[in-house]
């Protein structure tokens, strides 16, 4: 069943893609709509984490900002997050 609703959703998203708007406000919310969830998803762990998710979340921001290269980010974030708790800083 998981299968079957995960295609339906693919399918879904193909057959809807082209009536969605590519310009004005709507296409730049949707351009960046993908980043938002992420975003929203990771908050609350940051917030938890203190300031070690405060630092790891600046790193990551940073970085992808510097380099354009957002797992390269995610992946140092981590690995931030991992050395702190090593550390017994968490």
């Amino acid at each position: 069943m998981t299968t079957i609703t995960f295609f339906g959703f693919r399918l879904g998203g193909y057959l809807i893609g082209r009536f969605l708007p590519r310009h004005g406000r709507s296409g730049y919310v949707l351009d960046r709509l993908p980043g938002l969830v992420l975003v929203s998803l990771l908050a609350p762990t940051l917030w938890e984490l203190g300031w070690i998710g405060a630092t790891s979340g600046l790193i990551v921001g940073l970085i992808t900002i510097l380099t354009g290269r957002s797992l390269l980010a995610m992946l140092l974030g981590m690995c931030a997050v991992a050395l702190s708790r090593y550390l017994g800083l968490v």
